[in-house]
């Protein structure tokens, strides 16, 4: 009953102690360590932002996009991290070589007697060193090993491909919302000038049509051109709202600093040069997606490699040096080999299913590879198509707002020599204003149709708008 009671109390002692223990080891995060990790990152984020740049052109947005990408650079450190993974995992093909030293104590000597003697004879001391040095080496381990290497390399490489295609659509995106900023910056500052004289245009129509002597179509077809113009350009700036907040923030500059748009003349652009065909055999070659299933078909060839190895016979080969501390011993120090063979014959009988999975896994790629392939030719098209019908859509802009201006300028003359009244110039500039701001729009569709295509190619990917960002 005592010993039952003895080994209750240590039941609860150590259940004592186990449950203290937990409690000690289960921290949760406290709202202190929650604002200095945010802290931290808010101190961070200022470190890590670019420098002001006054004037911003839109290769050095999407330079500044590119480069100051957290999750780009996030994708970018994870395959870095993959490959470090990688080559640490290839030390496992490297022998075992192990290095052992023991300290061993009994209280009384190590006495003994042959049968029916009455002799006792030692043969150990009562205190002994042992030491052992032993190196080996399996074959199967060493060949399972090094296709495990190749598989983990091709897997780092997946990942660099996915920062590539990444990278792709940040540029894509970079240029698009560069190009809505430059339009929204254009449409405030003509919006700002006009929207007083607009009104001082309305109150005006609004006199004239009480007056009995005009014909008062003349001012109501007046204020409903005025009012249709300012309608135009009231939507058009609500489809750009937030373009400068979000070209800001993809180059990682603060929300209210100052940026100049340095927006190059437009240049005419001229529709794809190439074949259908050509552009893509060009993405097939450039796409990072193709490169992925590349990666993918050569890790489920290697598989096919590993699995038949790991039926073979694993082979050890050893070589130990041994001393020992006891004096009693004839050789304090021995030198020993061993050969060792093992082998798992219900590998053998798994060896068709597993190869059969894994075939039907290589078809799965191979069929994804099409997939992939048909996808990849469909955004070509799609991408030319577009380029096409944005092309066709600015030059209509572009003409339409030359001629509006050109009409501007007629009624400028017009209202000089007093032959049309104040009115009609305010309504003209209002639609001049339009006519230009709706050609700065389909410039930015242009380019953002331009930038899809060259996504589309694989051009992004490579690298093609890299430019140096100081």
């Amino acid at each position: 009953m005592r010993i039952l009671l003895f080994f209750c109390r240590i039941a609860v002692v150590s259940i004592s102690a186990a449950l203290a223990g937990c409690s000690a080891i289960y921290s949760p995060v406290t709202e202190t360590d929650v604002a200095q990790f945010t802290t931290r990152l808010t101190e961070e984020l200022a470190e890590n932002a670019p420098p002001h740049q006054p004037q911003l052109t839109v290769y050095r947005a999407v330079a500044m996009a590119i480069r100051y990408n957290h999750t780009l650079r996030t994708k970018e450190l994870e395959a870095d991290l993959a490959e470090a993974k990688t080559i640490a995992q290839a030390g496992s093909m490297l022998p075992q070589l192990v290095a052992q030293s023991q300290y061993y104590r009994r209280d009384r000597p190590g006495l003994s007697r042959s049968s029916g003697s009455a002799l006792y004879s030692g043969s150990s001391e009562q205190r002994s060193i042992t030491q052992d040095l032993s190196l080996s080496w399996n074959v199967l381990d060493f060949g399972l090993s090094l296709v495990r290497a190749r598989q983990g390399a091709d897997k780092a490489q997946q990942q660099h491909e996915e920062s590539l295609r990444i990278r792709a659509r940040i540029a894509e995106e970079a240029r698009s919302t560069y190009w809505r900023a430059v339009a929204l910056t254009r449409l405030d500052m003509g919006m700002a000038r006009l929207d007083r004289v607009a009104d001082e245009a309305l109150a005006l129509t609004r006199i004239a049509a009480r007056d009995k002597s005009i014909d008062p179509l003349v001012p109501i077809n007046l204020q409903r051109d005025i009012m249709t113009a300012q309608r135009d350009l009231v939507a058009l700036r609500t489809s750009l709202a937030g373009a400068m907040d979000q070209l800001r923030a993809s180059v990682g500059l603060a929300h209210d600093a100052p940026v100049t748009l340095v927006s190059p003349v437009e240049a005419v652009h001229v529709g794809p040069t190439q074949f259908a065909t050509d552009d893509i055999g060009t993405a097939l070659r450039q796409r990072p997606e193709i490169r992925q299933l590349m990666y993918d078909l050569r890790i489920t060839d290697d598989e096919v490699g590993a699995t038949i190895l790991q039926i073979l016979p694993g082979v050890t080969f050893s070589r130990t040096r041994s001393s020992d501390s006891n004096a009693y011993l004839l050789h304090e120090h021995w030198v020993g080999s061993g050969l060792k063979v093992v082998e798992n014959l219900m590998a053998i009988v798994r060896l068709p299913a597993e190869l059969a999975a894994i075939e039907a896994q290589a078809a799965v790629q191979r069929q994804s590879a099409l997939a992939t392939a048909a996808m990849i030719a469909m955004q070509v098209h799609v991408s030319r198509a577009r380029v096409a019908v944005h092309h066709r859509a600015y030059q209509h802009a572009r003409r339409f707002a030359t001629i509006q201006s050109e009409l501007l300028r007629q009624v400028r003359a017009a209202v000089t020599a007093e032959k049309t009244s104040r009115q009609t110039l305010l309504r003209e500039q209002l639609s001049t204003l339009l006519a230009e701001i709706r050609a700065v729009v389909a410039f930015g569709d242009l380019e953002a149709a331009q930038a899809a295509y060259a996504t589309a190619r694989g051009d992004e990917a490579l690298g093609g708008s890299d430019v140096a960002v100081h």
